[in-house]
């Protein structure tokens, strides 16, 4: 719907939550394409990474709708719909990096990365 009614919105915030809802929904696809791209070439330490950032992408309405429940006591939800879908995209893609930094599996990826972890605890 924010493709196809661009300007709808409340105090002329449509056009923020059309360019967010374009955004996510455009990022999204890309991952998808990417995850599916890797997979099919067996690459399944980058489908992994992929697949992670695709499900953030996916996750920020539902952070959104979070954040908006948790703050429609002091603010304007209708105003500030727009604002709030960009910083949950920001949010969910900072924590699937930060995720996909944390557990990046060692090597070509034939080992878990805790395996790693317990070798080196071991070894020092």
């Amino acid at each position: 719907m924010g493709v196809f009614n661009p300007f709808m919105g409340v105090a002329g915030q449509g056009f923020n939550d059309s360019m967010a809802t374009v955004f996510l929904s455009a990022n999204t696809l890309f991952c998808l394409y990417i995850a599916f791209d890797r997979i099919r070439n067996l690459m399944i330490p980058q489908h992994r990474e992929w697949k992670i950032r695709s499900w953030a992408l996916m996750l920020a309405a539902t952070t959104t709708r979070t954040m908006l429940t948790v703050l429609q006591a002091t603010i304007d939800i209708a105003v500030l719909f727009g604002t709030f879908f960009w910083m949950a995209c920001v949010i969910n893609i900072t924590a699937s990096e930060t995720w996909i930094n944390v557990t990046r599996t060692p090597g070509k990826g034939t080992r878990h990365w805790k395996d790693a972890d317990a070798r080196a605890a071991t070894n020092s």
